[in-house]
């Protein structure tokens, strides 16, 4: 069974050759950007051109990786499965069925993938936080992503960093995606930081206690400055 894009196909064994005869070579595990230049450049697209090639040959071409592709590409893969191997990362994203320049647009869509993300991370509740990122990829279909160190989560720091990340290209948009990563551990420290999903609230506490301490001190238009 295949999962895609949240949707199940079913290849039965009868398929398996031609489905996997035609995949890129670009999903093949292990295969990265230098890689799949250095198939193209001696004609390899797919597991089709693959299979056509000894596993001497593969093996000249691309060392002991080239084993691996031998059988890679006849769906053969006998690294154990862990069903249990523990999350490096949890993201949400939306593509759009037509590119996005509009950056207002943008803030709005920003906003509902957080709470999406906030769902998402409600089963991480054990993990500490290491980075926050969002990702962009543009109509030419490049990508970046910008990434901040650090736990906190709230929409003045993915307005950040999508604002980093789409000065880069300056162009429409067809996808938008946020997400955070996580450290080592896996359960949570006394002295974790939590995630702050509200918009900068442990500011807002520093002001609050500050105003309260100059109580009296201070002139209206310094409070109104300081709470701008």
């Amino acid at each position: 069974m295949i999962i895609c894009d949240r949707t199940q196909y079913v290849v039965t064994p009868g398929d398996i050759p031609s489905f996997i005869a035609a995949l890129p070579v670009s999903k093949l595990f292990g295969v990265g950007k230098a890689t799949q230049e250095k198939m193209a450049s001696l004609g390899i697209e797919t597991c089709a051109d693959l299979q056509t090639h000894s596993v001497g040959e593969l093996s000249a071409a691309f060392g002991k990786f080239g084993e691996s592709l031998y059988h890679y590409c006849r769906g053969m893969d006998d690294r154990p499965v862990n069903p249990n191997r523990i999350s490096k990362s949890v993201s949400v994203e939306r593509t759009f069925e037509a590119d996005i320049l509009n950056l207002q647009a943008a803030s709005k869509i920003i906003g509902q993938l957080i709470c999406e993300l906030r769902l998402r991370l409600k089963k991480h509740e054990d993990r500490t936080v290491k980075s926050t990122f969002c990702k962009i990829k543009f109509s030419d279909f490049t990508q970046t992503t910008a990434e901040q160190q650090g736990s906190e989560l709230s929409l003045d720091i993915i307005d950040f960093l999508f604002n980093k990340a789409f000065i880069r290209g300056n162009k429409p948009f067809r996808l938008l995606g946020i997400g955070v990563t996580f450290g080592n551990d896996t359960h949570n420290t006394a002295n974790q930081t939590q995630l702050d999903f509200t918009l900068a609230s442990s500011k807002n506490d520093k002001l609050n206690s500050f105003l309260k301490e100059h109580q009296g001190k201070l002139k209206p238009g310094q409070i109104r400055k300081l709470q701008s």
